[in-house]
C-alpha cells in the first residue's frame, strides 16, 4: 500500500468544482418578449372583440331609434320619398343595417390593426358602397350617422368605403 503524503495546506483546502453557467440572455428575452406579446395580443383581441360586439348592438339600436341613441336624431324623408318607401330610414334592403350588425355578413368590416406606435385598435364598419353618403352626408342626402364616435369610444375606429 503507498501513502502519499499531503502538505498540511493541500489537506486543508476543500476540494472546489468549477461550475460554468452560460446564459443565452438574447434568446431567453426574445422568448419572454415573445411570449408576453402573445398574451398581450390575445388580452387585447379578446377586449376588441368585446368592444366591437358592443358597437354592432349599438348600431342596432342607431337604426332602431332613427340615429337618436347616437345622439342625433336622422332628418326625415322628403316629402316625395314619403309617398314611395313605407319602410324605416335607410332600411330598404337592410344590407346596409346587416352589414353592420351581423359578424358574418360579407359586407361587414371588423379587423383588428396596429398603429404606428404598434397600439392595436379596432376597425369597424360596412363595405356597403353607400353608406359613406349616409355616414357624412352630400348635397342632396342628408347626413345620418351609422356610427357615431361615441359608439366607436377611443378603442375603434369607423370604416366606410371611398
Amino acid at each position: 500500500m503507498q501513502r502519499t503524503a499531503h502538505t498540511t495546506a493541500e489537506a486543508a483546502a476543500p476540494q472546489q468544482a468549477v461550475i460554468e453557467i452560460r446564459l443565452e440572455l438574447d434568446a431567453f428575452h426574445a422568448r419572454f418578449n415573445q411570449a408576453v406579446a402573445e398574451v398581450m395580443t390575445k388580452a387585447l383581441t379578446a377586449a376588441l372583440k368585446e368592444k366591437a360586439a358592443e358597437i354592432r348592438a349599438a348600431a342596432r339600436e342607431q337604426f332602431a331609434t332613427q340615429g337618436r341613441s347616437g345622439g342625433t336624431p336622422w332628418p326625415a324623408r322628403r316629402n316625395r320619398t314619403l309617398s314611395t318607401i313605407h319602410r324605416p330610414l335607410l332600411q330598404r334592403s337592410g344590407l346596409l343595417l346587416a352589414s353592420l350588425t351581423e359578424e358574418f355578413n360579407p359586407a361587414h368590416v371588423e379587423r383588428l390593426d396596429v398603429d404606428e406606435r404598434g397600439i392595436p385598435y379596432l376597425v369597424f364598419g360596412t363595405a356597403v358602397r353607400y353608406s359613406r353618403f349616409h355616414q357624412e352626408g352630400t348635397r342632396t342626402i342628408p347626413q345620418r350617422q351609422l356610427l357615431t364616435p361615441q359608439m366607436l369610444g377611443g378603442t375603434a375606429r369607423a370604416q366606410f368605403p371611398v
